[in-house]
């Protein structure tokens, strides 16, 4: 479904689908996870500072296969996939750590409605059943941790300073982050576009099925 004869507003954005959307005033029917994926495969982390392209998909990716690696629930790793999908859809992308502070509380009032989008959109496929997960979860503290390990350990790889440093742009969250323990199977790939979609969108299916034992078609 596309927006063919849709006359854009200057508050809306179109999606990858075709669709209109207005970020200050999101709606759910907009949204799909194909999208989402392909909003964030198409966007890179750092502000695109790093060495190479590295897409807000892969490092989602990274995120929830840590949480997975970590024995976190099937749930709080469907979180960890979609913790950043709101970046897909606020007009805005990627805001750096440490700009986040100069942020307002209606941006981040905007930032929560996004997500609750999300999930009403991407969350409960199957109404008779549990969600795939809860907003809640997205500031989970597991979940955080490991945001805050990704983000020292993409530093480590991709920026020039080898991430030396960088403990001072996390904070208090620098100590949480270094307690989670390297898996031999953490890696950054720097994904084409194309394949960080494909495995973005591999990876929320097999949470489905994992979740309900049904298969999401492709």
């Amino acid at each position: 479904m596309t927006s063919h004869g849709h006359i854009f507003s200057s508050n809306e954005i179109e999606l990858a689908n075709g669709r209109p959307f207005n970020p200050a005033h999101p709606n759910h029917h907009m949204v799909d996870a194909e999208t989402i994926a392909h909003s964030l495969s198409n966007q890179c982390r750092f502000g695109g500072h790093c060495s190479s392209f590295y897409s807000i998909a892969e490092h989602s990716v990274l995120v929830a296969s840590k949480l997975r690696r970590l024995g976190a629930p099937l749930s709080l790793q469907h979180a960890g996939l979609f913790h950043d999908a709101a970046e897909a859809l606020n007009g805005v992308g990627d805001v750096q750590r440490p700009a986040k502070g100069l942020l307002d509380h209606a941006y981040r009032e905007r930032e929560r409605k996004l997500d609750q989008t999300v999930w009403r959109s991407v969350a409960w496929p199957d109404k008779a059943r549990e969600p795939l997960w809860q907003t809640a979860q997205l500031h989970d503290d597991l979940l955080k941790r490991v945001d805050v390990w990704a983000v020292l350990f993409e530093a480590s790889i991709l920026m020039g300073s080898e991430g030396q440093g960088w403990e001072q742009t996390v904070d208090d969250a620098y100590e949480a982050a270094v307690a989670i323990p390297d898996h031999d199977d953490d890696r950054i790939e720097c994904w084409s576009p194309a394949t960080a979609r494909r495995i973005y969108l591999d990876l929320h299916r097999r949470l489905v099925h994992e979740t309900y034992g049904w298969a999401v078609a492709a």
